[in-house]
């Protein structure tokens, strides 16, 4: 189970092979409560995830705003994704989260900034 971020939570380090699926290896390990380090960094384990994304956009009821926001056709996308030298980015953590029904905090040490993404609706009034 996954604990809201307070000021008391501490970072764990997770070295993730090298091969540009950080964020698929970073997403199982946290969201993924059957799998351990190992489990959660394996190739097979990233290509699983990149599929959900891929089958995500595939998904969207409105094609034409999907492909806006992806900069590309979801036919397009769709082959990009599982390509694993390609990254993950917002899209991509959406979709994840979506999957996950989970909320993802993405911090970045170097600007000090966080953002977080969820499926929920907004609470601002």
């Amino acid at each position: 189970m996954l604990y809201p971020f307070t000021p008391e939570t501490t970072a764990t380090r997770l070295r993730v092979p090298n091969d540009n699926s950080c964020l698929f290896y970073a997403v199982a390990y946290l969201c993924d409560e059957s799998l351990d380090e190992t489990a959660a960094t394996t190739a097979a384990k990233a290509t699983e995830l990149r599929g959900v994304c891929r089958d995500a956009a595939a998904a969207d009821p409105d094609p034409e705003t999907r492909a806006l926001i992806l900069g590309q056709s979801v036919e397009d996308y769709a082959r990009w994704i599982m390509v694993d030298h390609n990254w993950g980015g917002e899209s991509e953590i959406l979709a994840l989260a979506a999957h996950y029904g989970r909320r993802i905090a993405v911090v970045s040490a170097k600007r000090l900034c966080r953002l977080t993404f969820s499926m929920a609706r907004s609470t601002r009034k």
